[in-house]
């Protein structure tokens, strides 16, 4: 599979990449033109699918990073990737460009286990425009960690809700409850 895409462009409403690290282009897992950088921490003791993974430690905490360009308020990220059970530590990120917006983190809860790997999920719904936003797999750990099989979904021009009208305020005096 490597890395694929059903549309990789930026204006498009939906569009969708995966990576499974085993097309390597210098720095980058690379099928089709779409861009997945960490390929030097490209491993072989374990995979997912095919026969590499991306092994994440101190010397590469960073791994399966992509960058989604001119992200709107409302736009939607999901990512899901899979984790090899071996190690505690480990997080898939979703994380703005903009140090003030908030970024989304996974925990180390599984929502899917299939053999030696778990899957994580992260959701990610645009509070702003912002010019980008990346998603990577990261250890901060001093262990080996090992991760495969990376997907992400992008979702634009969603409808967003009015937030032109002033608050309701509702008062209730003290004498009547």
């Amino acid at each position: 599979m490597s890395c694929t895409t059903e549309d990789d462009d930026s204006d498009a409403k939906f569009f969708e990449v995966s990576c499974d690290a085993e097309t390597v282009e210098g720095d980058n897992f690379v099928k089709n033109g779409v861009k997945f950088k960490g390929a030097w921490l490209q491993s072989s003791k374990y995979a997912r699918s095919g026969k590499h993974s991306v092994k994440l430690n101190p010397k590469g905490q960073f791994g399966f990073s992509y960058e989604i360009k001119n992200i709107k308020k409302g736009d939607i990220i999901e990512a899901s990737i899979w984790k090899h059970v071996k190690g505690v530590k480990g997080s898939l990120v979703i994380s703005s460009d903009d140090p003030k917006v908030e970024h989304y983190l996974t925990g180390r809860i599984f929502g899917k286990i299939e053999g030696d790997w778990g899957q994580y999920s992260a959701s990610y719904i645009a509070q702003e425009d912002c010019e980008k936003v990346l998603v990577y797999a990261f250890n901060g750990s001093q262990e080996d960690v090992y991760f495969d099989d990376i997907k992400i979904k992008i979702y634009r021009d969603n409808p967003k809700p009015d937030d032109s009208h002033q608050a309701l305020e509702i008062n209730i005096t003290s004498s009547l409850y």
